[in-house]
């Protein structure tokens, strides 16, 4: 059986018309604001049932229930490159495997002017309160555009964030210094999706990739990195776990040690 939201208007007709003509004008107006608490709760508890889709979802114009979802962190992104975003998303109501996120180009609609899509997968909406990175090409035409998350279809857009495409991005790691010394803590600022990088690699010949040290970045004391204690010329690289499950990298500058 299909349940609907009654309308104040039509309990207050229903109970209005059952009013003698002759009660007292004190009292009609005592009922009138009874009725328009009575109404108005029973509004309240039939409209959470349907947005709850237990026997009819909530009209069309009516999105609570597809839950809520945000991009986090989405800086400039370089041009026909792959950018890792971080996407948050709460109590998704929805079926499994719909949520979609989609770079757009500004100011289009529908199918038209898509540039990228990535779907979330199931597993990584099992819980409320999901973090999830995102694996997101750009393309290689600069400009602007709309980095959305979607859900069911494209046009259910349920969170929508500019972003603009450059040629020239800032560094994934800022305020890297060119040279530090043997095992000393550098300060740094981190861009991109914050509190997933799951390591910094410093890597020391590039052609044999030897690796000579892993450190975590991120600490109660603020953002760093941990020098080598062996002098040297490192490229830094950022590893991701990214929602397809795969492992990324990402070029994040060089440094020397002295």
């Amino acid at each position: 059986m299909s349940i609907k939201p009654i309308t104040l208007s039509t309990c207050a007709a229903i109970l209005l018309a059952a009013v003698p003509s002759t009660v007292h004008a004190q009292s009609f107006g005592d009922l009138v604001r009874d009725v328009k608490r009575a109404a108005d709760a029973l509004e309240d508890a039939v409209g959470d049932d349907t947005r709850r889709g237990t026997d009819e979802r909530a009209s069309p114009g009516d999105r609570s229930y597809l839950g809520d979802a945000s991009v986090l962190d989405s800086g400039p992104m370089l041009a026909g490159t792959e950018h890792l975003m971080l996407v948050k998303v709460d109590q998704p109501i929805v079926e499994k495997g719909t949520y979609r996120v989609i770079l757009r180009q500004a100011g289009t609609r529908g199918q038209r002017g898509i540039r990228s899509t990535t779907y979330l997968s199931d597993t990584d909406l099992d819980e409320a309160d999901t973090h999830v990175v995102v694996r997101v090409d750009a393309p290689d035409t600069p400009g602007q555009y709309q980095l959305q998350v979607t859900a069911e279809d494209v046009d259910n857009v349920i969170s929508s964030t500019p972003v603009s495409v450059e040629l020239d991005a800032r560094p994934i790691i800022g305020d890297l210094p060119t040279t530090a010394s043997r095992g000393a803590r550098v300060p740094v600022t981190l861009r991109g999706p914050r509190y997933y990088y799951n390591r910094v690699s410093f890597v020391e010949n590039r052609r044999t990739a030897k690796t000579v040290q892993y450190d975590a970045v991120i600490s109660d004391e603020g953002e760093y990195l941990v020098m080598p204690t062996r002098a040297g010329r490192y490229d830094l690289v950022v590893h991701y776990r990214a929602s397809d499950g795969e492992d990324y990298q990402a070029n994040a500058g060089r440094i020397t040690v002295r």
